[in-house]
């Protein structure tokens, strides 16, 4: 027997994706024992407009709420659709701005230790 749903039923779960039910509990809300493949399969066209609506009727909600000055929704927009970033950048000096001064005791450096840096040394040299 093939299951006729109504207008209800569609309206049902249109707006029950729309508030964003788990599938799992749309099925039982629309017809006991209904498995979620079943609920793809009958109600695609609402599932997917009920998840479309709800996206934009939020995405406006956010919008409206920046434009009128809300700090939390600006940020949060600027991030998520302008690709803006918080970065923190450290800058590390040593005395009166100058260069840090690093002092080894060659002594303390094992044979590769030692080879490694004068290796960087000649590849830096050639690199010029």
């Amino acid at each position: 027997m093939v299951y006729k749903f109504t207008q209800e039923q569609r309206d049902l779960v249109y707006k029950l994706s729309m508030w964003g039910l788990p599938q799992e509990h749309i099925c039982t809300l629309i017809h006991d024992g209904m498995s979620v493949h079943a609920l793809k399969q009958h109600f695609e066209v609402e599932l997917r407009k009920g998840r479309a609506a709800a996206g934009s009727k939020i995405t406006e909600t956010l919008y409206n709420r920046a434009i009128n000055g809300d700090n939390s929704c600006l940020i949060f927009w600027c991030k998520t659709q302008l690709g803006f970033r918080e970065t923190s950048r450290f800058e590390v000096t040593g005395a009166d701005g100058g260069a840090i001064k690093m002092e080894a005791n060659a002594g303390e450096l094992s044979d590769d230790q030692l080879a490694g840096i004068i290796e960087k040394g000649n590849n830096s040299k050639n690199d010029h």
